[in-house]
């Protein structure tokens, strides 16, 4: 079973982006190594989409608050949805 996880990245002085997306069973090192390499770098938000989904990681939805200025990312956290995704689901 995968499970269902939200992103909270906050940019510096503008915003919060969440990010939903599915981290399968066994990957959730692999998951926060790139959060870890990801986090407090000069990168938007995109740059992470891109490669959490270059990786294998299905990207499930996007707020970003509908503003699209571009700031220095100050944070990243994660927490659990309560819900398990299938394998066959992702």
């Amino acid at each position: 079973m995968s499970n269902k996880l939200r992103l909270q990245i906050t940019e510096r002085y503008k915003r919060n982006v969440f990010i939903n997306v599915v981290v399968p069973e066994g990957r959730l090192y692999e998951f926060d190594c790139i959060l870890d390499n990801y986090e407090n770098s000069y990168n938007d938000y995109q740059t992470l989409i891109e490669e959490l989904s270059d990786k294998g990681f299905k990207i499930l939805f996007v707020d970003d608050n509908k503003i699209f200025e571009f700031e220095e990312t100050h944070d990243i956290d994660y927490s659990f949805i309560n819900e398990e995704v299938k394998e066959n689901d992702v």
